[in-house]
């Protein structure tokens, strides 16, 4: 049997021409279903836009219910009022930075709903984390 492409001799058993990687006439390549080099990727990013977010929402409970004396605090320093918002959000804004970086990059292999998550949550965590930096410099 030759390559109807290039008309190199071929193995009966080929699937593609190994000289010019033309699919063999007669001849489908199946490919493994669940095989697919993005899917740590996408887990790693759904699960790290789930870490970001809880701690994007703890955080923005603590910015709420920040106690009176951190508050007169708060008032006279500014600097401290900067410092303890950046600190708030440092985490979760790392952990969507990974998450959307992952995302895309599985993404640009094979679309699924891990990475579409992944992606999403680490928005949704900017979001909040945009909150927490608003109320904590508004105290």
């Amino acid at each position: 049997m030759y390559c109807s492409n290039c008309g190199n001799k071929l193995d009966e058993k080929a699937v593609v021409c190994p000289k010019c990687g033309v699919p063999v006439a007669g001849k489908e390549i199946v490919s493994v279903k669940g095989n697919h080099p993005s899917n740590g990727k996408s887990v790693a990013s759904m699960v790290l836009g789930i870490i970001g977010a809880v701690f994007a929402l703890i955080y923005l409970a603590g910015a709420i219910d920040v106690d009176w004396s951190m508050q007169q605090q708060m008032l006279y320093d500014s600097s401290y009022r900067f410092g303890f918002a950046l600190g708030s959000i440092l985490v979760p804004l790392t952990l969507a930075i990974i998450s959307i970086s992952l995302a895309v990059s599985a993404r640009k292999v094979k679309k699924n709903g891990q990475n579409t998550a992944g992606f999403w949550l680490a928005i949704s965590t900017f979001a909040v984390c945009a909150i927490i930096f608003l109320i904590v410099l508004s105290i």
